[in-house]
């Protein structure tokens, strides 16, 4: 392990990793149906034993009520990791417009990241940024509806030294490096 750097890591990063990522697990999918969520694209219809639950429902007038979305939430930095699930999203008159399901401090970005639901239907327009906040913990804090992940699935972190193969002498390490 020591060879090519690996070294243990935490629930806690992993978390903040796959939030800024905008990957969705357990808390965030629960209760929403596959087109809210976003994950339409990994959904095979059609499989033999007949349909799974909500499969034929994906015309319905109420499927899709809402839409995944992805929030940076501009905490103080003594409360980055204060915001918990079911936190409520409010615009500027304090109308309820969406919720979190998960956050966690970005790892890469250090900034708080929540991912949750916007309670809009994909086919209208996105609310506003100007006024957004999410109440949690007594405290509320301003919010920025993200279009998308902060860090790209693509993204690969960068190490320093690059790993070193066990034949591989000084010079060589130094070009790779370079």
């Amino acid at each position: 392990a020591a060879a090519v750097e690996l070294r243990p890591f935490g629930s806690y990063a992993l978390n903040a990793l796959r939030i800024e990522k905008g990957f969705k697990l357990g808390a965030d999918l629960d209760f929403a149906h596959y087109t809210e969520a976003g994950i339409a694209p990994f959904v095979k219809h059609g499989k033999p034993g007949g349909p799974f639950v909500g499969e034929l429902a994906q015309d319905a007038p109420s499927v899709a009520a809402r839409r995944a979305a992805v929030f940076a939430v501009h905490t103080a930095a003594d409360a980055a990791w204060s915001v918990p699930s079911d936190a409520p999203i409010r615009d500027r008159t304090g109308t309820t417009i969406g919720f979190t399901t998960s956050a966690a401090r970005g790892a890469v970005t250090g900034q708080t990241i929540a991912l949750g639901f916007l309670l809009t239907p994909p086919h209208e327009p996105l609310p506003s940024n100007d006024g957004l906040s999410v109440e949690c913990f007594g405290r509320e804090w301003p919010v920025e509806l993200l279009s998308k992940p902060p860090v790209p699935v693509t993204a690969k972190p960068t190490c320093k030294t690059p790993p070193r193969d066990a034949g591989m002498d000084n010079e060589t390490a130094a070009t790779v490096a370079a």
